[in-house]
């Protein structure tokens, strides 16, 4: 519909998120760049139910409610994200994600489900996991990003610093991760950068428009 007309669900650092880049746009931009889309189901005030009709609805050959929308053939869209950044409330997310998972993956048994994790808080977020013995998992995410140490003022010899040793730091991390999944989680095959940043400057001046 009319760009200016549609409701986002979202809002972003305290603001209301505009939703120019629908699922419509999204698609598009993605055929036209010959790029596999990904998904990212949305977590906290959803449910197992939401998910599955959500994947349903792009994936199913004659799902009605697609049909009606006007789009007659289906995405087959194969890479989903459970959550977003859910390391704000990752205990919560790690007892409920293998319903969503088991319910998921039950519609679509060639799709590959990403867990939505963290690298910062390891190793307790990766402990956090390893409590429930039918833990199922095939890609883990996280957000890495390359900005200076949270420290005012920023020196030119604090931000040379941490551009210069966060990456050594990330890919150690990284290896650790991924060593440690392997060991919880049979289906587990690999970790997935989906989203990565940077900034000049103190990162918390970018977010806070200060």
């Amino acid at each position: 519909g009319d760009i200016d007309q549609r409701y986002s669900p979202f809002f972003a650092l305290e603001g209301f998120q505009r939703m120019d880049v629908g699922f419509s746009e999204y698609f598009k931009i993605c055929k036209l760049y010959d790029i596999e889309p990904l998904i990212a189901i949305k977590f906290e005030g959803s449910t197992v139910d939401d998910a599955v009709r959500q994947i349903k609805y792009f994936n199913e050959v004659n799902n009605q409610e697609r049909l009606r929308n006007g789009d007659t053939l289906p995405y087959d869209v194969k890479w989903w994200e459970i959550g977003n950044e859910m390391w704000h409330n990752e205990v919560e997310y790690a007892q409920s994600y293998s319903d969503f998972y088991s319910a998921m993956k039950e519609v679509c048994p060639d799709c590959r489900f990403i867990y939505s994790g963290n690298h910062w808080g390891y190793p307790q977020t990766i402990d956090n996991l390893a409590q429930y013995h039918n833990f199922d998992i095939d890609t883990y995410s996280f957000h890495p990003c390359l900005c200076p140490f949270d420290a005012k003022p920023i020196v030119d010899t604090l931000e040379w610093y941490s551009y210069t040793t966060v990456p050594s730091w990330d890919d150690g991390i990284f290896k650790q991760i991924d060593a440690s999944l392997k060991n919880i989680s049979s289906d587990y095959n690999g970790i997935a950068i989906n989203e990565w940043w940077s900034t000049l400057g103190n990162r918390g001046d970018w977010l806070l428009d200060s």
